[in-house]
């Protein structure tokens, strides 16, 4: 009786074994299924890098995952970023250079340059400045294991600075699920750092109009910095029009592309947002204040209306149900 338990013991035993094994192949096999149709689109815009494109477009080369294309927008340098970038991407067709003929920023410039990518819907978007570049050759590996996940729609987290010796920045932390699940994202402190990617999916549902703020919006930030004692603010605002904060198509602001893009983005996402812990994206500037020309309004003052308008702006978008 005794011996026909213990094998009845053993067998469960060895069933559960089993049953795990098999949970992990069929893990496994779903990684592989949802990522071999997934392709990663990098998105570099560029103006006067010549220190640095070289070393953002070897760290993209150097990326053991391989299913990669990158498309580079060259905002009318006029150092030798053109020259090295075409020395670097030479005989690598993963890579697509564009020359802008007019000034577009960078709004303006990684829109189209998705549009130029002409991605698939299961595609992944990566955002890569020209003159930062990724830490080490395991970045999209790493994302891999997000993106294998439906339930990712995008990813925000975790930079460092190139003087910081690879620490992970302070401010890289993630959302509280509470200012996600209600839309709070544009009053709370600012979370969307690199690296960020997302879903083209997702990308899709971004209407055109949030690239771009209206007169009525700037009229109202100076308003309330007037109300608000932000005598300064409202003295270099006062007489700002919409279009100085637009380039040339009037559609794209210059400036606070980030918040532009990721507002939206994390909006429409909800808890599909994931922040990334790790250091994936290097910046090459130091975190120390550059100096700035105090006579230059438009330098310094504009981005911060910028910044104003698409900060107080209503919540734009409820969270998406599915993709």
């Amino acid at each position: 009786m005794r011996g026909a338990v213990y094998i009845v013991y053993m067998f469960l035993g060895l069933l559960g074994h089993v049953k795990a094994v098999w949970g992990m192949v069929l893990r496994y096999s779903l990684f592989i299924e949802r990522s071999f149709g997934m392709n990663y689109i990098i998105i570099t815009c560029v103006c006067n890098a010549e220190e640095w494109i070289a070393r953002n477009i070897q760290s993209l080369k150097f990326q053991t995952a391989r299913n990669f294309r990158c498309v580079i927008i060259d905002d009318l340098s006029t150092d030798a970023t053109v020259a090295i970038a075409v020395r670097e991407i030479a005989g690598d067709a993963r890579f697509t250079l564009i020359r802008n003929t007019e000034k577009k920023y960078c709004l303006r410039n990684t829109v189209e340059g998705v549009t130029a990518a002409n991605p698939a819907v299961e595609d992944v978007i990566l955002l890569v400045d020209g003159d930062d570049w990724l830490p080490h050759e395991r970045v999209l590996e790493r994302l891999h294991k997000e993106y294998a996940d439906p339930d990712c729609w995008m990813t925000y987290g975790s930079c460092a600075h190139i003087d910081a010796g690879g620490v992970r920045h302070p401010d890289c932390q993630p959302y509280p699920d509470d200012v996600l699940r209600i839309g709070r994202i544009r009053r709370h402190i600012w979370r969307g750092h690199p690296l960020r990617t997302f879903r083209y999916s997702l990308w899709q549902y971004i209407p055109q109009i949030e690239f771009a703020i209206t007169q009525t919006e700037i009229d109202g930030a100076v308003r309330r910095a007037l109300l608000t004692g932000s005598l300064r603010s409202w003295f270099n605002w006062r007489k700002v029009q919409a279009r100085d904060l637009h380039e040339s198509s009037g559609q794209y602001v210059r400036r606070a592309t980030d918040k532009a893009m990721m507002f939206p983005l994390l909006e429409l996402s909800g808890h599909h947002a994931r922040f990334i812990n790790e250091v994936l994206y290097i910046f090459h500037y130091s975190p120390r204040p550059l100096p700035y020309d105090r006579k230059d309004i438009s330098g310094r003052w504009f981005p911060r209306l910028t910044r104003e308008v698409l900060i107080h702006r209503p919540r734009r978008h409820q969270p998406l149900v599915k993709l």
